[in-house]
């Protein structure tokens, strides 16, 4: 296997003819909210590849999250905090950890 395809297995980048730095461009564009075909329109080319970076991206997102956010953790004792929020007609309570 090329260098290349090694280094960047099991990311979004795995197998991309488009370098990553272009990728990671227009991903976050996106991100930014700039609309689909104004970011690749920003780099003439069409939005096809766009959408499946996106894609790629949104799955890699998932397992980052599942991976490092989603695990049971033993947290021992955890401080929590509250603060009060006005709304328009009402009172609440935020809590947090």
């Amino acid at each position: 296997m090329p260098q290349d395809v090694q280094r960047t297995k099991g990311t979004a980048f795995y197998r991309l003819r488009t370098s990553a730095e272009t990728v990671s461009l227009v991903v976050t564009l996106l991100g930014h909210g700039c609309s689909l075909p104004r970011s690749s329109s920003r780099l003439a080319m069409t939005s096809g590849p766009s959408r499946e970076w996106v894609a790629r991206g949104g799955v890699q997102g998932q397992a980052v999250q599942e991976h490092l956010v989603e695990q049971p953790r033993d947290l021992g004792q955890v401080q929590a905090m509250s603060i009060r929020v006005k709304k328009q007609g009402a009172l609440s309570w935020m809590a947090w950890r």
